[in-house]
């Protein structure tokens, strides 16, 4: 799965052949916004609307939903738009007042649920824009649920499990997962809510998710075990499978009531590393952290995490013809542990291209790509340096 970050790029290249394709997105955009659109051309003034999203596939990125003009409600409109990772982009349809015109949105969402980017008009306008109130929320998936019994020779029912599993798009675990366990006999129930160390394996037949989980249980005390779950195939009962080891024991049986559902091609594919696009922008000034200037994007570099660091392909698209330019990777906000990977020319379009790996840890990291070239005689001084703007990526 590749992943397209694609803020505030040129709306004439990018609303022609959106980028993105089908992906998963990180952010649940349902809710009501307050968004306001600042005029850049053609117009004058901020205009407030109100947008409400009502329908939303994480999976496929899809949403659509209603909005209006805030002062004057008769200015009615529809939403649709596709998201994948933090990106968006949108189409407004006028469905009361001035039916007919429209405007598309590019845009991306920040780490603490706000929109922005930039629009364009049927009526050749163009704007920015942003929420000033309402937030997204993380995507999460379930890649474990269901549940299930197993009784004694006699039919009374010995045992009860139930599970919800939930990853964000990263395929990492979200706060809300929880696995229940009651022994009957005992009338011992415990609700483990502190899970962690997922791993799902998935063959031709079945799909089997092993976790660790701890929490309280009714006899006041706090258990840890490991557990289990083979999912067969459907129905589950007699071919579903629990086992359970630590603080509890349960040896490898089949469930005789219920059905688990483990979603292993799912997790797979949320927790693979991403190959995720970053735009480019010429910001002129050389300078940490990033590009301060986000009005000119001149390419993007393809970022892909694997063990050990990071893979990358820069693309430059239109900055200075005809001109060396010097790679810089370091690490943002304060150009840390920079590496001087080498240089590229560029045609006389101003497009050219540079491969490389750069070494990084285990865990999460806020990537700086940057090119930059001689100031003397450039036909756009921005296009001295060229770098991204926050480019986050997870090392595995």
């Amino acid at each position: 799965m590749k992943k397209t970050i694609v803020s505030g790029l040129v709306l004439g290249i990018f609303l022609l052949t959106p980028v993105i394709g089908f992906a998963y997105s990180d952010w649940d955009l349902t809710g009501t916004y307050t968004v306001e659109f600042t005029c850049v051309t053609n117009c004058v003034g901020i205009y407030p609307h109100s947008m409400t999203i009502d329908s939303m596939d994480v999976v496929t990125g899809t949403f659509s939903g209603d909005g209006y003009y805030i002062p004057n409600p008769t200015y009615t409109w529809d939403l649709s738009g596709t998201s994948t990772d933090s990106d968006l982009i949108a189409h407004i349809l006028y469905t009361g007042t001035g039916a007919g015109y429209y405007v598309d949105l590019v845009g991306t969402i920040a780490g603490d649920g706000t929109l922005s980017g930039v629009a364009t008009s049927s009526a050749n306008q163009t704007f920015t824009w942003e929420t000033t109130s309402g937030m997204a929320t993380s995507s999460q998936f379930t890649v474990v649920n269901g549940g299930g019994n197993i009784y004694d020779s006699k039919g009374k029912k010995l045992w009860t499990f139930g599970s919800e599993i939930n990853v964000d798009s990263d395929g990492m675990l979200m706060d809300d997962s929880h696995f229940t366990y009651q022994h009957h006999p005992s009338k011992l129930t415990c609700h483990f809510t502190d899970i962690s160390n997922l791993v799902i394996a998935t063959t031709t037949t079945s799909d089997v998710a092993t976790f660790d989980a701890s929490g309280p249980c009714s006899d006041n005390t706090t258990k840890s075990v490991t557990i289990t779950i083979e999912d067969w195939g459907e129905p589950g009962a007699h071919v579903d499978m629990i086992e359970i080891s630590g603080d509890l024991s349960l040896p490898k049986q089949d469930i005789d009531g219920g059905n688990f559902q483990v979603n292993g091609d799912l997790y797979t594919d949320l927790s693979t590393p991403d190959s995720e696009d970053f735009t480019l922008y010429a910001d002129g000034s050389i300078a940490c952290p990033g590009a301060d200037d986000l009005s000119d994007p001149d390419g993007f570099v393809t970022i892909t995490p694997v063990t050990g660091g990071i893979d990358y392909t820069i693309n430059l698209i239109g900055a200075e013809p005809l001109r060396t330019y010097t790679v810089a990777i370091s690490q943002e906000p304060t150009c840390g542990s920079p590496s001087f990977p080498g240089t590229f020319f560029t045609d006389a379009s101003g497009d050219g291209t540079f491969s490389g790996f750069y070494a990084l840890a285990s865990g999460a990291h806020n990537v700086l790509v940057n090119m930059s070239t001689s100031a003397v005689s450039l036909s756009d001084p921005k296009h001295r340096e060229i770098s991204t703007t926050d480019a986050p990526v997870i090392v595995p």
